[in-house]
């Protein structure tokens, strides 16, 4: 018995599939950013936030690799 290459997904299904999860995950982004906005104590100027914003202009961005670029932000 000889088995079928795996074809890969097309966007649309990887779109059904993963949305909800990632939506959640966004939800849970936007929850953290909220809490820190509101607490008593400003983090404005730590080096952590500042990359967390350069990551979501990565994400933003329309350039490949996103997942390596991210990486290496966080890896720095």
């Amino acid at each position: 018995m000889t088995s079928k290459p795996h074809s890969p997904l097309n966007a649309e299904k990887i779109l059904d599939d993963e949305y909800l999860a990632v939506r959640s995950r966004l939800l849970d982004i936007a929850a953290v950013l909220d809490r820190l906005e509101r607490a008593p104590r400003s983090v404005s100027g730590d080096a952590r936030l500042e990359k967390f914003r350069q990551a979501f202009q990565i994400l933003a961005g329309g350039a490949p690799n996103k997942t390596e670029q991210v990486q290496l932000l966080f890896s720095i």
